[in-house]
Parts: structure tokens; sequence; C-alpha cells
């Protein structure tokens, strides 16, 4: 990169996250395109889509957004039913059930070690090693802000937007307190 635009950098994030979120909300396919270009350094096709990624980036903006069956399965609660149904049940991570607030969440009640998640977006998650030293009001605060966060709009995957938000408890799978890989 070139050191004086190094410099610019964050100036120019500064500038532009405003703008971003306007392009996003109103001049979506304009987004995505601009984005693919910086991502890639190639335009986008969305006519006659021909790479794998232009392809998916159609199925983006056209098709998941109207396909129920995509929400269906992008929702980490009801693709659990999804997976039961197609008798694949055994790849399932045991659950510890769900709620639509933090505040319902007993505590008490769940093993030392678990794992929270929105089941409405992407990296939503809060693994509880220790709930010795969990820090409840911290994680009251963010999961607020999460299921209040549209994730779709957010990231123009619209299919997102269909689900509504709600707390995924499940079984730690790693061994003492160490991540899983």
């Amino acid at each position: 990169m070139n050191p004086k635009f190094r410099k610019l950098a964050p100036l120019v994030r500064i500038i532009f996250a405003p703008l971003r979120a306007i392009m996003r909300s109103f001049f979506p396919i304009t987004y995505v395109k601009w984005q693919y270009r910086y991502l890639t350094r190639h335009r986008l096709n969305l006519k006659h889509p021909r790479r794998y990624t232009e392809k998916l980036q159609y199925l983006r903006l056209f098709v998941y957004p109207y396909d129920p069956e995509v929400s269906r399965c992008a929702d980490r609660i009801r693709v659990r039913n999804y997976l039961i149904e197609n008798g694949l049940e055994k790849y399932l991570i045991p659950s510890l059930g769900y709620v639509e607030q933090f505040q319902q969440i007993d505590i008490g009640a769940l093993p030392n070690q678990f794992v929270l998640k929105c089941n409405h977006a992407c990296a939503f998650n809060q693994v509880v090693l220790d709930k010795a030293t969990l820090n409840s009001r911290l994680l009251k605060h963010k999961f607020k802000k999460w299921l209040k966060t549209d994730y779709g709009k957010r990231t123009i995957e619209r299919h997102y937007s269909n689900i509504i938000p709600k707390i995924l408890i499940e079984e730690y799978l790693g061994e003492g307190n160490t991540l899983p890989i």
C-alpha cells in the first residue's frame, strides 16, 4: 500500500462510513457492485454472471431474499427442524433450548460451559467457558444490541431479515478451557 494513502486511510473510512450505510440502504445493487470490485478487482456482471463469486452475488441479491427455504436454513433454530425432518439429526450440536431475550436465560440451570448464539446472524456468538466468571450484565448488553441488529440490512443478505431474532443455547463441544477447532 502506498505510504501516503496509509496515512489517509482512517480519514477516508471516517468520510465514507456514513456513505456506505446510505448506499446499502438505498442502492444495494450499486453497493454490492462497488464492494465486489473493491474486494476482487473485477467488475460484477449480474446480467450474465460467469464467475462463481458473481453467481453468489446474483443469488444474494435476486434469489435468496424471495426464497423462504433459504431463510429457514439460515435460521440456526429452524434449520434444526429441517435437519431432523431430513434424518440428519446426528450432525446437530446438542441444544439446551432457546429464548427470545437474554433475561429469560436461567444461568443457574445451565452447565458450567455452554455457547450462546443469535439465530439470525453470523458471528453473534458467546462461548462461556466458566459460568462462575460470567459477567451477565455485559453479556445482557451485548445480546440486547445483537438482537436489535437487522443483519440482513447490514450485509445486504435480506434472507436474514426474515428471521425472528432469538438466542440459541448449545452445549459446549470443546475439551477443558480450549476452544474446539
